[in-house]
């Protein structure tokens, strides 16, 4: 505080200077006071003559979060959280540039206690992740995604993840999760993360994804592909194409010929995706490959199945075999003349 009066000599800022001095003068009176402390600085983000220095207010924040840590953790989420979350606009660009840097530093300092809370704390912050401003939606799945990697990628965790889009699948809901994800799957630069392959394949194991009233989830596994594909390199998109075709021919030993339809739908119009982003530039040779043998696969051993399926879903089929004609002509005439599937 004292090297920002030093260099702010605002009245506004000479205002929160004196209140709060004398509160926060060492260590163990900034422990004592924490809750003092909070109360007058989220209050002030209500007046409005102090508007020229809410950014100095959250840089003060950021430095108690600093010198508190674990002890602050309770305030941080039952006061600080859900009033900077009432208080971001996307019009102010330096407001909003203060509060992810605030939330990034929280989520870097706070780690074990929110990891103990994740439920609770994932549902107050969801808030940010289904805005409908995009840029706040990718900077909060940026934020968070820190967190997630912390935890284990497990059923458990993709179950409360994909709560949210059960209970609500609008556009932005749907949209900020997959952001989410994405920020999680995504390494450096234009890699797939190191463990990226595998959280593909626990996110392929979740049962949602065949419940029929789950539409909100297999959105998001659609929009996730597209956005994985269109920013990870394409010599490093085969571990996705892997896990893709081989949740595709899992669907066939589903028992139940409802879930059988939903998850078969779900995997050929993430295919269809993948093919049709960008005329095809995204989709590498080895991905074409990989389709064909699979879907040859699928017409040649399994055929009785393929019968039985929906005519929607045979449509699908085809019009994935269409947009593979594009790329491998050869082999693609070669499944039509070897199948007697009647499209």
């Amino acid at each position: 505080m004292k090297s920002e009066k030093f260099n702010n000599r605002t009245p506004e800022f000479t205002r929160v200077f004196r209140d709060i001095e004398g509160l926060s003068f060492s260590l163990p009176l900034l422990i004592m006071n924490k809750a003092q402390i909070t109360a007058k600085l989220l209050g002030y983000f209500d007046d409005q003559s102090l508007t020229v220095v809410h950014c100095v207010v959250i840089d003060l924040i950021i430095a108690m979060i600093k010198d508190l840590r674990q002890e602050i953790y309770e305030v941080f989420m039952h006061e600080i959280l859900p009033k900077v979350i009432g208080i971001i606009d996307a019009k102010n660009l330096p407001l909003m540039d203060k509060i992810f840097q605030l939330l990034s530093i929280s989520f870097k300092f706070l780690t074990k206690p929110i990891k103990d809370n994740i439920q609770s704390v994932f549902d107050i912050y969801f808030e940010l992740l289904k805005h409908k401003s995009h840029f706040i939606r990718k900077f909060t799945a940026q934020s968070f995604s820190y967190v997630i990697r912390k935890l284990p990628f497990e059923q458990n965790l993709i179950k409360m993840l994909f709560a949210v889009v059960a209970k609500d699948n609008h556009e932005d809901c749907v949209q900020g999760l997959s952001d989410l994800l994405f920020e999680v799957l995504s390494g450096s630069g234009e890699d797939l993360h190191s463990k990226g392959q595998a959280m593909v394949n626990e996110l392929f194991k979740y049962s949602g994804i065949f419940n029929s009233e789950e539409v909100g989830s297999r959105r998001v596994l659609r929009y996730l592909y597209l956005k994985l594909i269109n920013n990870i390199d394409i010599s490093k998109q085969m571990p996705l194409f892997e896990e893709l075709t081989s949740a595709l021919m899992g669907c066939l030993a589903v028992g139940d010929e409802a879930q059988k339809q939903i998850g078969l739908t779900l995997l050929f119009q993430v295919m269809n995706d993948s093919v049709r982003l960008k005329y095809g530039k995204r989709f590498c040779q080895e991905a074409v490959i990989l389709f064909t043998q699979t879907l040859n696969n699928l017409l040649s051993k399994h055929i009785a199945e393929c019968v039985a399926l929906s005519a929607p879903t045979r449509v699908m089929i085809a019009e994935t075999l269409g947009m593979l004609y594009y790329f491998k002509h050869a082999q693609v005439v070669k499944i039509f003349q070897d199948s007697n599937l009647d499209f």
